[in-house]
């Protein structure tokens, strides 16, 4: 596929020019991804962070009450054993 080809097929099946497509794609503000998008994916970028923390805070604490568990069954097998 050369240039020419491509601009040919840009004209012939959507009736625009390489130019023409090059241009709407740009770089300006109605391409831009508006401000309640932004601000959602703010949002959920936040919560995300929050409940990574709240999930290691809880692994956290299932190790410390597994070391517990552990422990006090530790305790009872040697008193059950003397």
């Amino acid at each position: 596929m050369n240039a020419t080809f491509l601009q040919n097929h840009c004209v012939r099946r959507h009736g625009q020019t390489f130019e023409d497509i090059k241009s709407s794609h740009g770089d300006n503000k109605e391409n831009s991804a508006p401000d309640l998008l932004v601000e959602q994916l703010q949002e959920i970028k936040e919560r995300l962070v929050m409940t990574e923390s709240q999930l290691t805070e809880e692994r956290k604490s299932l190790r410390e009450m597994s070391v517990k568990v552990n422990v006090t069954r530790l305790l009872i097998l040697t008193r059950t054993v003397t």
